[in-house]
């Protein structure tokens, strides 16, 4: 995806640059502006005289002209190619009718739609526009497009006897496709962990969540692990439009709109990455508790109830991690009392 941003007055303002910076890593972004404030009553085209384009250090582009000349000089000679969104903005707008300082942002957005490009112009509203979380909201619930805010949820650590239930919610971006994504029990551990950071360097948005082995005592493993998978829907950076959750049902309190997928994580890429980061995450985990506890042989069977593991629960006890809703765990408990980590 390729944005130009636009902006009114001579510098490029705070809440602008932010929001370049929240989606550089979904788009190609190209930052255009006058050299210097001409807000106001000189906004048309003045392609009649000489202007000239210098890149700052910052990779943005100044134009001794008009907000109207910077998108125009943008689009005819500075961008390879068209972009697929031109968003354009003021420094310091009082609101949406000031004409004074908002008729050069009008006029760079109406300059994009001649050339036949949607356009997004609005005003900050007062000084404090230019934080970061402001320019977030308006990446993540204006300008980022449909096709990127399908999110897949997946967990993974039901069934362990040991730590908490980890779940994943992923955004891909088509821009930047990841090959291999598959369900992550038909991947080996190297596969895992290679396609685990790719998932982290090339996904629109991504978090790892998860629900404590105190959480899942009190509230069941599988009311545990839908808090899971909303903890990961609800701290995604992008507002997914949709979630698509790997099994039979989906999570109740999600602010979006879920849909059930039963074998997700071999249908849905954005589900397989989901059970990737999820299972690399819990195995990662698993394996620094057997630092601790290298008696119990976590990093071999990863929590499950092997006959192996539940031999050294009989012989060792429980640890704190241990899910004392478990069965063997229970009945580990009733020969020696909890082992501290």
């Amino acid at each position: 995806m390729r944005i130009l941003i636009s902006n009114d007055d001579g510098y490029l303002a705070p809440g602008l640059a932010a929001l370049a910076e929240a989606l550089a890593p979904i788009a190609d972004i190209v930052v255009v502006a006058p050299d210097s404030n001409r807000s106001g009553s000189s906004n048309s085209l003045t392609l009649d005289r000489p202007l000239s384009v210098y890149q700052a250090a910052n990779g943005f582009y100044f134009i001794n002209g008009t907000p109207s000349d910077c998108v125009h000089i943008a689009l005819t000679g500075i961008m390879t190619s068209k972009p697929d969104l031109i968003v354009s903005g003021i420094n310091q707008g009082q609101n949406m009718g000031d004409d004074t300082l908002y008729s050069g942002t009008v006029a760079a957005a109406t300059e994009g739609h001649l050339f036949g490009i949607p356009a997004i112009a609005f005003s900050q509203l007062d000084k404090g526009w230019g934080e970061i979380k402001s320019a977030a909201r308006v990446a993540r619930d204006i300008i980022i497009p449909d096709h990127l805010c399908i999110a897949g949820v997946d967990e993974a650590g039901r069934g362990p006897l040991v730590g908490s239930v980890v779940a994943a919610a992923v955004i891909l971006d088509p821009a930047r496709p990841i090959d291999g994504i598959n369900d992550s029990k038909k991947l080996t551990e190297k596969q895992r962990n290679r396609l685990y950071d790719l998932i982290i360097a090339n996904a629109a948005a991504y978090c790892i969540a998860e629900a404590s082995p105190i959480e899942i005592d009190e509230l069941n493993i599988l009311h545990a692990t839908m808090l899971a998978m909303r903890r990961a829907i609800h701290g995604l950076p992008i507002t997914p439009k949709l979630a698509l959750i790997d099994g039979n049902r989906c999570p109740t309190e999600v602010t979006v709109p879920c849909k059930a997928l039963v074998g997700g994580d071999a249908l849905e890429l954005s589900i397989g990455a989901a059970s990737i980061l999820a299972k690399v995450t819990r195995d990662r985990q698993l394996e620094s508790l057997d630092i601790i506890h290298p008696e119990y042989g976590f990093a071999k069977h990863k929590g499950y109830p092997t006959a192996a593991h539940v031999a050294a629960l009989m012989q060792h006890g429980a640890i704190e991690s241990h899910r004392r809703s478990f069965k063997p765990v229970r009945d580990a408990l009733e020969n020696s009392p909890v082992k501290p980590e």
